[in-house]
């Protein structure tokens, strides 16, 4: 249970408004409403923390919440005790994002105040209303992903919470979503599907029309005629090959430079991903499920690169199973329609369910 480390705090987090009324009024000594804890919570930070899903506490934390912005106002007109961060960096609205609150999350980011003199406390604004329909305007400060560290990126890359996907659902986010998707998001997510689709049939090629023919080493074979042993010299064909002058030979070295690209770009794009995220395992397996499958891919390839180079016949097994994996991850790129997305998704929910389930037991 965490309540700050202040009587206001203390106040706040057990639903005493009176007290808190009397803290923040005292005229003998008024209790510093900006005042942040040894881990940089303020007042509205240890209500967050203490807030759940309930609709009880949502009701009380709710109701504390507005009040105390509006008694800051007491303090300082310009006080903007929202924009406070703690110690990690995150305001009372990045830590409800990243915790999960959705109830109070989704009380913050629709907040509409109506008392006079307190209305630029809002992130609401009702332009007009006729009947059931009006039309609002939304803050979007801190919320949108041009900021640094914003509260969609923190529910994306930042949070373990189960209802995450639900907190995307709430309003302005999906509309936010939406019109990212519309916009720009479409047209590069279709790019990128016909480069990786373009970029795995040249793979595939490449594979097909590889090299069988090439450096020629003489090594003793051992040959059994009539149940005798003789000894001849045979000459043994393998990688690396030389590239043959001509137009099929150029276009063979090309799809080569190009395969390893990939391969290398996917391969770096992991590490990436793995450095900067840090996920757990959990979140590893859920979302960063198609990214291990990228990453992988590359690493087989690369290492097919390497093993083609030592001189081993082996890395046509290492190229096999890159290409099997390349051709699977364009399932990845479903999820950009609508009536094949959850295909997608289901296909990941088995693999990582029955079927890994069944693949542990199996062997």
């Amino acid at each position: 249970f965490f309540a700050g480390e202040f009587p206001l705090s203390l106040a706040a987090c057990t639903n005493q408004l009176d007290i808190v009324t009397f803290l923040l009024e005292n005229k003998y000594h008024r209790a510093d409403i900006r005042k942040q804890d040894s881990i940089g919570n303020t007042v509205l930070h240890a209500l967050v923390m203490v807030s759940d899903n309930t609709k009880e506490s949502t009701n009380f934390v709710t109701k504390m919440y507005d009040e105390i912005l509006m008694m800051g106002m007491k303090v300082d007109l310009n006080l903007k005790l929202e924009e406070y961060k703690n110690n990690q960096g995150l305001t009372p609205l990045k830590v409800a994002a990243k915790t999960g609150k959705i109830g109070l999350f989704k009380h913050i980011i629709r907040r509409e105040i109506k008392k006079e003199g307190c209305k630029h406390l809002s992130r609401k604004f009702t332009e007009w209303a006729y009947g059931p329909v009006h039309s609002s305007l939304y803050d979007l400060s801190a919320v949108d992903s041009f900021e640094e560290n914003s509260v969609l990126e923190i529910i994306v890359y930042n949070s373990e919470n189960q209802n995450r996907h639900d907190l995307l659902l709430v309003e302005p986010l999906n509309n936010l979503l939406q019109e990212k998707w519309d916009k720009y998001a479409a047209k590069l997510f279709y790019c990128d599907c016909f480069i990786y689709t373009a970029y795995m049939i040249i793979f595939t090629l490449v594979a097909y029309h590889r090299p069988l023919e090439g450096k020629v080493e003489s090594l003793d074979c051992q040959i059994v005629t009539k149940g005798l042993i003789n000894w001849e010299k045979k000459d043994w064909v393998g990688p690396p090959f030389p590239i043959k002058q001509n137009t099929e030979g150029y276009l063979r070295l090309t799809g080569q430079i190009i395969t390893m690209l990939g391969g290398l770009l996917f391969f770096i794009k992991g590490i990436v991903y793995f450095i900067s995220k840090r996920p757990s395992l959990t979140s590893l397996l859920i979302d960063g499920y198609c990214d291990v499958l990228f990453f992988i891919q590359g690493l087989f390839l690369l290492a097919s690169g390497v093993v083609y180079t030592a001189g081993r016949e082996e890395y046509i097994g290492f190229m096999v199973v890159s290409l099997a994996m390349g051709w699977v991850n364009i399932l990845y790129y479903t999820r950009g329609f609508q009536h094949m997305g959850i295909y997608g998704v289901m296909i990941q929910r088995m693999i990582l369910s029955d079927l890994f389930r069944f693949l542990f037991v199996y062997m």
